[in-house]
């Protein structure tokens, strides 16, 4: 029985039937109608907000798998969460969106553990995990940012600290990491280590940040790789964690002021968009593209039988970052395929409060990265992403379709 027909079963399974005409749609490669960003990123953001009221405790719900309903509330995500909603607030001057950012910092303070680090995982587990604390340092830091209460920075502080307390002497993190290994999309954790210095000045936050990006980079190859992307030392790595890597670099390099590291940021970039063509036109204009979800140390697909649009929406994202300061329609054209790739993947007239508005993790649905789910973090790199669109078109002066 085909990988497909096994979903189907699945969702009779778990009899919720009305699904499975989204697996039809899918697996026929029917792509829903692209309307404006603005639409498109209203529904991420409806739906983002649909996943944190579900929950019921201020946090954001893991995401919707199509048999088995909505997950709980998922700590790490919720962290990085913040940030969207508050660039949303300041975009639309909505003040929901920063009470509901304000609940999403409260609520992980109160989940934080004794030691200051953040709870690993799905639910409310006991264990910490490296770059789960990573992520909510940079929504604490934001709330902290945007609001001026101490209480957001004093929990930031006490993560940062526990992160500076386990890194290795090598400058990476393999103590409370997912199977115990060093990785360096841990690079974001850097970058979150490094906005506590830049909020306090200690020293200890930024010899942190530094000696992780050297351990970062110490991983670089010559065609401008980095080993230890994936999840494992098996896997090749997807696009999501692909873009983790290169974005907490990005990020690192502009606190530290370094003006080596975005170079090699920009020629990894420059890599894949040359790879896979992404500044060509097609017959009819400027078509979406997909990129495959797993790359090799060549930047060859290691698996082109789907896409990971999390992986897609984030490498827009940064691509959209480096149009601010350099060869900006490369970047762009670049960015805006991915975009409309991804908003081919997004209901946006779905009877289902599940649906509408979510991104899936993989495209097909079927694909090996977080299969028949839409984890929230699809939808918020999405938003993120047309966020970042429609602040590069501002500066340009450009109105936003």
């Amino acid at each position: 029985m085909s990988h497909f027909y096994r979903g189907l079963k699945r969702l009779y399974m778990f009899r919720r039937p009305a699904h499975v005409g989204i697996l039809f749609r899918d697996r026929r490669g029917r792509p829903e109608a692209i309307a404006g960003d603005e639409e498109h990123l209203a529904a991420a953001l409806e739906w983002l907000c649909r996943a944190q009221d579900v929950t019921s405790s201020g946090g954001v719900s893991a995401g919707y798998h199509l048999a088995r309903g909505w997950k709980p509330a998922f700590p790490e995500t919720t962290g990085y969460i913040i940030p969207t909603f508050l660039a949303a607030a300041d975009r639309f001057d909505g003040q929901e969106y920063r009470d509901r950012a304000l609940r999403m910092g409260d609520w992980e303070i109160d989940i934080q553990l004794d030691s200051g680090a953040v709870r690993g995982g799905v639910g409310l587990n006991r264990d910490p995990l490296v770059f789960d604390t990573g992520q909510v340092i940079l929504g604490w830091v934001a709330l902290s940012r945007t609001t001026g209460r101490d209480r957001y920075l004093e929990a930031a502080v006490r993560a940062a600290d526990w992160l500076v307390d386990i890194q290795d002497e090598d400058g990476g993190w393999s103590r409370h990491t997912f199977q115990g290994l060093a990785r360096v999309y841990h690079a974001r954790v850097a970058w979150a280590v490094l906005s506590i210095f830049q909020q306090t000045g200690q020293e200890r936050h930024r010899r942190c940040g530094q000696r992780h990006m050297e351990w970062v980079l110490s991983q670089a190859t010559g065609k401008d790789w980095f080993r230890k992307m994936a999840f494992d030392d098996v896997s090749a790595p997807l696009t999501h964690t692909i873009a983790y890597t290169l974005r907490g670099l990005w990020e690192c390099a502009r606190l530290l002021k370094d003006e080596q590291v975005p170079r090699l940021v920009v020629r990894a970039c420059d890599r894949i968009i040359d790879r896979y063509r992404l500044t060509e036109e097609g017959s009819s204009g400027s078509e979406p593209a997909f990129l495959p979800a797993t790359l090799d140390e060549n930047w060859n697909p290691a698996d082109g039988s789907y896409s990971c649009l999390t992986g897609n929406a984030q490498l827009a994202l940064l691509w959209l970052k480096l149009a601010r300061t350099r060869e900006q329609d490369r970047y762009r054209l670049a960015a805006g395929r991915l975009i409309d790739g991804v908003k081919t993947r997004q209901s946006l007239t779905s009877g289902s409060g599940a649906i509408r508005g979510a991104v899936p993790g993989s495209r097909p649905h079927g694909g090996g990265y977080l299969s028949y789910t839409y984890p929230n973090w699809a939808a918020k790199f999405l938003a993120d992403a047309l966020l970042e669109k429609m602040e590069v078109e501002r500066m340009n002066g450009e109105d936003t379709p």
